[in-house]
């Protein structure tokens, strides 16, 4: 068996063939009626998703936010009125019409027939201390309750500085979805954001299966 002349293997570099193999595939691709399609689908969605929050924009640029303030303290209600208007409307973008409403069964009605987008609550404890409580309907946005939320702040320093009480305490903010009447739950942070992420997980699915 020491005459047997081992076989002689093919020299076959690695890098040349793969080269080839993965310019036929791509050229394959490319002209294919799949990739064109796929293409110009992702181009046209990627340009509805950069112009939709412009889009937003322009269209809340001409619309007006109803907000009642209620309070069973007038001059609070007249106070708090004036600066949630002064805050909301140098913003720039939506417009927002802030009243002071002295019935709160009305303004719950309003609310509930979507004459009024929120209500703002503002009370006074015993000790002179303020609170501020926000009802809202699915309209309005984080952006805004986030700017009630700052101005009850600045309401509660004015009326410090003004009444020069012995401490400062920042005001309790609530804020409540659902209509005016009833059947309204506290607003969670978190189930928000995790309709966020629902609707990312979804936009990454529907991405893949376009793809595919």
């Amino acid at each position: 068996m020491s005459g047997v002349r081992p076989a002689r293997t093919r020299h076959e570099p690695v890098f040349p063939n793969t080269t080839h193999i993965a310019q036929r595939e791509y050229g394959e691709l490319v002209r294919s009626r799949l990739f064109h399609v796929s293409t110009v689908t992702l181009a046209v969605l990627a340009i509805v998703v950069a112009l939709l929050p412009i889009a937003v924009r322009v269209l809340e640029r001409g619309s007006t936010t109803r907000i009642a303030v209620v309070s069973a303290d007038r001059q609070l209600a007249l106070d708090s009125s004036g600066v949630f208007n002064q805050i909301l409307n140098s913003q720039g973008g939506s417009t927002f019409s802030v009243v002071v409403e002295t019935d709160p069964e009305a303004a719950a009605a309003a609310l509930d027939d979507h004459r009024l987008d929120a209500i703002v609550t503002a009370r006074r404890a015993a000790d002179g201390s303020l609170g501020f409580s926000v009802r809202s309907g699915e309209t309005v946005g984080d952006t805004t309750i986030q700017l009630l939320n700052f101005g009850g702040l600045s309401i509660a320093l004015l009326d410090y500085s003004a009444r020069n009480p012995i401490s400062f305490r920042v005001p309790p903010f609530e804020v409540f979805r659902g209509s005016g009447t009833g059947g309204a739950a506290p607003y969670d942070p978190s189930a928000y954001a995790s309709r966020l992420i629902v609707g990312a997980v979804f936009g990454v699915l529907i991405f893949i299966t376009i793809v595919i």
